[in-house]
């Protein structure tokens, strides 16, 4: 169809299709690495939308790397909580890639302290060196644009709704417009026409 070839036609499809291409240019680049790649899939498509999701559900654009800077909101913890939430079996369902890989991708509660920080402090260089992605600023991270947080707060949804996931994603809070929009951008809405549909059933 020539509707495959058709150029990008809003902030959500253009960010998808950028995010695509990175994926497959690192997976290229690290053709004989299937753990860096499934390492890289991980980050990309679950625990950053999980991080871009609680940033925009608090309401925020700046987070703080460390406790001390924000005891009560702050990077090292919602790594943790992101680790331990993603740790499901219905995770697989939708990456059956990450079958027996719970290891491999840090999943799940690490007790230890020092294994925690060296844990958020890869992460921390890889979305910031790596996936370049987020930004550092003395303490804080960001998303190089705002519509980057939105985008992977949509990503996120879209993961829970494949999961089969509920509450509390649905049932807490009415989502904002400008989520609701990124979510119909990237399934594609923009692209329905109803007029088309009526004319072409029979």
């Amino acid at each position: 169809s020539s509707d495959l070839f058709l150029p990008a036609q809003s902030v959500g499809e253009l960010l998808w299709n950028f995010t695509e291409a990175q994926l497959v240019k690192y997976y290229e680049d690290h053709a004989n690495d299937p753990n860096e790649q499934l390492w890289h899939r991980f980050l990309l498509r679950c625990l950053l939308p999980y991080l871009a999701y609680r940033m925009e559900e608090h309401g925020d654009f700046f987070l703080a790397y460390r406790r001390r800077s924000n005891p009560d909101f702050n990077f090292q913890m919602l790594l943790e909580e992101a680790f331990v939430e993603l740790n499901r079996a219905e995770l697989t369902d939708v990456f059956p890639d990450f079958a027996g890989k719970r290891t491999l991708l840090g999943l799940g509660e690490l007790p230890d302290l020092d294994a925690r920080e060296q844990r958020a402090r890869r992460v921390r260089e890889y979305l910031v060196e790596k996936l370049t992605l987020l930004v550092l600023e003395k303490d804080e991270l960001r998303f190089l644009h705002q519509n980057f947080r939105d985008f992977f707060a949509a990503c996120h949804l879209l993961n829970m709704a494949d999961m089969g996931i509920d509450a509390p994603y649905w049932t807490t809070r009415t989502l904002p417009i400008y989520l609701r929009r990124m979510l119909g951008q990237i399934e594609g809405e923009h692209h329905y026409d109803p007029q088309k549909v009526l004319a072409a059933a029979p």
